[in-house]
């Protein structure tokens, strides 16, 4: 995040502690002051009509009611951790679930290569699913091929993947 953007979080989190409803101000007055544009709602996607097509609807939610949907966004970013998510990874593996990580090899957002390494060190037998050529919008882009590979995982764990792995455009490490 740009030192402009880390600011604004956290004067969104102060005024949180001190109990002021900037962020209810701030969405009545959104629509207001704020330029936006259907490209302004666009996903992270390679396939660019499915993405501007994503982009209207966002739009078109958006427009629906601005003070609801930027009250919610605000909220959503106010509260996330931006930091290290270090910390639940590690109480996940401790836990002992079976973890399987579905990521594209093309998300600008989130790249893989960005947490793999400390995943992996988390993880070091969890199956790493890539699918090429895939940006940020996974589920969107390739919601069958994420069901497929859970429903693969969560019925044969493991050895559901290898046959998945064969799939073109899909590796399974």
């Amino acid at each position: 995040l740009s030192r402009r953007q880390r600011s604004g979080l956290c004067a969104l989190r102060a005024a949180r502690l001190l109990h002021l409803p900037v962020v209810s101000l701030a969405a009545k007055l959104s629509d207001l002051v704020m330029d936006w544009d259907t490209e302004s709602f666009e996903p992270d996607m390679k396939e660019g009509s499915q993405a501007t097509e994503c982009a209207k609807v966002n739009e078109r939610r958006f427009r629906s009611n601005p003070e609801k949907y930027t009250t919610a966004w605000l909220k959503s970013v106010r509260d996330m951790k931006l930091g290290s998510s270090r910390r639940a990874y590690a109480e996940a593996a401790a836990s002992g679930i079976e973890i399987m990580f579905v990521w594209g090899d093309s998300d600008a957002v989130v790249p893989l290569s960005d947490g793999q390494e400390e995943l992996r060190e988390l993880f070091p037998t969890a199956p790493f699913a890539v699918l090429s050529g895939v940006g940020h919008g996974i589920l969107i882009e390739h919601n069958e091929a994420v069901s497929q590979l859970a429903a693969s995982w969560f019925q044969h764990g493991r050895q559901g993947l290898a046959v998945m792995s064969m799939l073109p455009a899909m590796a399974v490490a």
